[in-house]
């Protein structure tokens, strides 16, 4: 089915290409789902919990089948940007984007939060337990 797709891939083939991967990955989702019931034939099987399995399994292979088509269409996106870039002139702003680079380090790095340390000791027990960056709820 590839051998027919060129460079210049339209929305007909984008849509080929995504029933293809969907089949592709319904399928694989639905053999581990049976090859894990053949595996572990002997627990107990709830019909409503088995239907909630499936659901999911098929929602995260069709995501998945979706996720793939969608960097395609991007990567076509970009290709097609990228061969017209050389007949368009996009004005380069060098220190523009440096100093936007330098921004986002700086509030990025102002969201970092300060350090917790030290120790928690149970009054009842006597057990203590020191602690760095994450105080424990409760000392066993």
């Amino acid at each position: 089915m590839f051998t027919q797709f060129n460079s210049d891939i339209n929305a007909k083939m984008h849509f080929q290409i995504f029933k293809m991967l969907l089949l592709a990955s319904n399928t694989v989702c639905l053999f581990l789902y049976a090859f894990m019931h053949f595996i572990f034939f002997d627990f107990p099987v709830e019909v409503a919990d088995e239907v909630i399995i499936l659901a999911k399994l098929v929602v995260v292979a069709s995501s998945f089948a979706l996720l793939i088509s969608i960097l395609i269409a991007l990567a076509d996106v970009v290709d097609f940007f990228i061969l017209r870039r050389k007949k368009i002139e996009i004005p380069n702003y060098p220190k523009t984007v440096s100093v936007a680079i330098v921004a986002i380090v700086l509030m990025l790095y102002a969201c970092k939060q300060p350090m917790n340390s030290g120790i928690k000791k149970d009054v009842h027990t006597g057990p203590s337990v020191s602690y760095s960056c994450m105080e424990p709820a409760k000392t066993f």
